[in-house]
């Protein structure tokens, strides 16, 4: 298990445990001031949607939009629903990814 900060450039800043844990790959975000959050469990080689990972850690989809892009950053494989409210805003977060 490893700590990232992972910060993706939409004035969001993300603490993020991340690492295999019985085979599959186990996601957790401390929102909760570093102390405790949520995670997300997912066999690494299966694509994590963003409306998925909204509903299964409990956040909105910009967070989950957020965190997608540390996912997809890391070799993940991902997919950023073609939801128009968001659509804007992922051109930004690809280059976040990017750099």
């Amino acid at each position: 298990m490893k700590k990232y900060i992972w910060e993706p450039g939409n004035a969001t800043r993300y603490e993020l445990l991340m690492g295999a844990v019985d085979s599959k790959m186990l996601l957790c975000w401390l929102r909760e001031g570093g102390a405790g959050g949520t995670c997300l469990r997912w066999n690494g080689d299966d694509t994590v949607a963003a409306t998925y990972l909204e509903e299964k850690m409990g956040t909105n989809l910009g967070d989950a939009v957020g965190i997608l892009s540390f996912l997809e950053r890391k070799g993940f494989n991902v997919v950023y629903n073609t939801n128009e409210e968001w659509f804007p805003y992922l051109e930004e977060l690809r280059k976040a990814v990017d750099n």
